[in-house]
């Protein structure tokens, strides 16, 4: 039958744990991606790091959990109703995108990593901000939009020998009536003529 643990043993257990806690706790804080606890019913923040009050505009995580109303900034409400049924389908979430509102009214792109507890009534997780990615992203679909809807005409030429074309917009017959062509010496879409330079 084994021993009792003495005073002296126990006392260096919980310290042990202790330590653990305060390591797990500073990673915790000073994480560079949000991490967070949520209530199951409705979202409610129980725990964030300061990472994640700064997405979202707060100046502490305390602050944050004390204002926060996770219901007041969704973009679009139903994109939490897609998240918890994937959650509660799945377990697990692997960026999820979701567009939240900050504490300014400006609208933040997130990608959510979570994973759900449902016998302890809450989900846990990681969150990136991706906000710039996603107004790459926008820049340039605007960007081919423009080539591709204006009168203008993009050309992307290899510097190599007589200047294959790489890339030619789509419009290029609609507003010049020429055809975009492929050969085995690169795009050709302009037929020579004694006035082109090659």
């Amino acid at each position: 039958m084994p021993s009792k643990p003495s005073y002296a043993d126990l006392q260096k257990r919980i310290a042990e744990l202790e330590e653990s806690e305060r390591k797990y706790r500073q990673l915790f804080e000073t994480a560079m991606v949000g991490m967070y606890r949520t209530r199951i019913e409705d979202g409610k923040f129980l725990d964030a790091n300061e990472s994640l009050a700064r997405m979202m505009g707060y100046d502490s995580a305390e602050t944050f959990l004390q204002a926060f109303v996770t219901v007041e900034h969704y973009a679009d409400p139903g994109r939490r109703v897609e998240l918890m049924n994937q959650l509660e389908k799945e377990g697990v979430v692997d960026g999820f995108e979701i567009e939240m509102i900050k504490r300014d009214g400006s609208h933040v792109y997130l990608s959510i990593s979570a994973i759900i507890y449902p016998e302890h009534g809450y989900t846990e997780g990681v969150i990136l901000d991706v906000t710039g990615q996603k107004d790459a992203q926008k820049g340039l679909i605007e960007a081919y939009d423009i080539i591709t809807k204006s009168p203008a005409v993009a050309f992307l030429w290899r510097n190599a020998e007589n200047w294959p074309v790489e890339y030619v917009s789509e419009n290029v017959e609609m507003l010049l009536g020429i055809r975009r062509a492929i050969s085995s010496r690169g795009r050709r879409c302009i037929p020579r003529s004694s006035t082109m330079k090659t």
